[in-house]
């Protein structure tokens, strides 16, 4: 793909509209076997990533220097346990979500704010752009910290 192609569909600005537009979809609007369909696959997701050795690591592309070599891992309960925490928190993050999402379109409604759906996209859109500013500034930061430590 074009470079400046993808500087563009990568940048905070694509990201925080794309979640403008998807939020302008009411949560409701889905089918329940959607809804349940998205929150149980991620954490199923979620769980799997967790109770596989390495496996968090090697989607995020990297391995920590001071843990390459002999790796001490943990017990195959423990694992378990921590994997089973991890999707209870990941379920329970979707379950708010769509509890939340109705609740607050709701409460606009009754403060009478003409489009609801537009405003909670244009607060979760400029939420998206400020944080992914922030990610990618840190990161830059933290970048240039290792090439002058290096």
């Amino acid at each position: 793909m074009n470079t400046a192609l993808r500087r563009a569909l990568t940048s905070p600005l694509a990201s925080a509209l794309g979640v403008c537009a998807f939020t302008l979809i009411p949560g409701r609007a889905f089918p329940r076997w959607t809804r349940h369909g998205l929150t149980w696959a991620s954490a199923g997701g979620v769980a799997i990533v967790v109770a596989t050795p390495g496996a968090g690591e090697k989607i995020l592309g990297r391995e920590r220097a001071d843990r390459a070599g002999a790796r001490v891992q943990p017990h195959p309960a423990a694992r378990l346990a921590l994997a089973s925490l991890a999707a209870a928190l990941m379920a329970g993050a979707w379950m708010f979500s769509w509890w939340a999402d109705e609740k607050t379109e709701r409460a606009l409604r009754k403060l009478r704010l003409p489009f609801p759906r537009l405003w909670i996209g244009i607060a979760l859109g400029a939420t998206e752009f400020w944080s992914e500013t922030q990610r990618r500034a840190q990161r830059t930061v933290v970048g240039r910290g290792n090439e002058r430590d290096g």
